[in-house]
């Protein structure tokens, strides 16, 4: 464990434990309120991936703890094939500048360079770190020192579902679905990489990599089939009121016909049947596939900007396109 003696007289660090969920929800959507003037983490969305088997709860997490007990900062690492590695700290906006988020930084920082041998020989890694709100220069300002780098920047769009509209596909032969597990994993592996190519940042990602890491919950996954090919898919989750899409694809082969919107809407509509009222996503404001205007075509709306910080911990092949 990193040295606590930078940490303030009377404060703790420990991993997180399934008990501090409702703790670290707070820090979360106190960080998120300042940040972005909204909330968007909740209960049920966090103890799903605590409980996934693919994070590491005692391992991959640091709660900081104040001299009353309190929970105050909290801090993960995540790292999907051990290429592009990212860590995410949060902390009660009273207790800034006191070393919290600096320390809890190197913590992950620390676990991530326990990865980098396990990424494939020859290629670079990096750190990033998500989730940077344009408001908080304070936390640009501790990236940039500790020798981060700003490379993307998104932007987090809404819309509200009081008027909920669906569009057929305009090419008559495409059949939007419901995925269907045992069948399905293959052909959608396929269309998601193949939809991804373009999307900065992306790293390949094998068979069993990418199902641990998006098949965890299919609840909310649709796909669009010509035949017997997934051209496209959007996935999606029901946190609380809120509809959130994670990823909406569309192989190049079938770019261009209007399956994007037509998933756009078809899983609106799902959102609007389980009576959410909004629905929301995060889009890099530069992307190649013009997915931003897409979006604002389909009349959503950006409510506010953040940023994906990076560093170089092994140097080597850039494997992201």
């Amino acid at each position: 464990m990193t040295d606590t003696s930078i940490l303030p007289d009377g404060f703790w660090v420990r991993p997180a434990k399934i008990d501090d969920l409702e703790a670290v929800v707070r820090v979360q959507n106190a960080q998120e309120l300042a940040d972005f003037g909204q909330l968007l983490s909740d209960r049920e969305s966090l103890k799903r991936l605590w409980q996934g088997h693919i994070f590491d709860l005692q391992a991959d997490t640091w709660v900081v703890g104040a001299p009353d007990g309190r929970i105050v900062s909290y801090a993960s690492v995540r790292g999907p094939g051990r290429v592009r590695l990212f860590a995410n700290v949060w902390l009660f906006p009273e207790y800034t500048g006191h070393g919290i988020g600096s320390y809890l930084l190197r913590c992950a920082e620390k676990r991530a360079l326990s990865w980098v041998g396990e990424a494939p020989m020859g290629a670079r890694v990096t750190m990033g770190a998500s989730w940077v709100g344009e408001r908080n220069q304070r936390a640009q300002h501790l990236l940039e020192c500790a020798g981060y780098e700003k490379i993307y920047s998104f932007a987090h769009m809404e819309l509200e579902l009081d008027r909920p509209s669906v569009s057929p596909p305009s090419d008559e032969s495409i059949i939007i679905r419901e995925f269907c597990s045992g069948d399905d994993e293959q052909a959608v592996y396929v269309a998601d990489e193949e939809s991804a190519r373009d999307e900065q940042g992306h790293v390949p990602q094998t068979f069993e990599v990418w199902r641990q890491w998006h098949l965890s919950d299919t609840t909310l996954l649709f796909v669009a089939w010509d035949g017997s090919e997934a051209a496209g898919l959007v996935r999606g989750e029901a946190m609380g009121e809120q509809g959130w899409i994670w990823h909406l694809g569309v192989r190049p082969r079938w770019r261009r016909r209007g399956l994007g919107i037509s998933l756009l809407q078809y899983i609106q509509r799902e959102f609007a049947r389980r009576g959410l009222r909004a629905m929301k996503l995060n889009v890099d404001m530069f992307s190649l596939t013009g997915a931003f205007r897409l979006y604002e075509r389909a009349g959503m709306r950006t409510s506010f900007h953040y940023h994906t910080f990076e560093k170089e911990l092994r140097a080597g092949q850039d494997t992201r396109v």
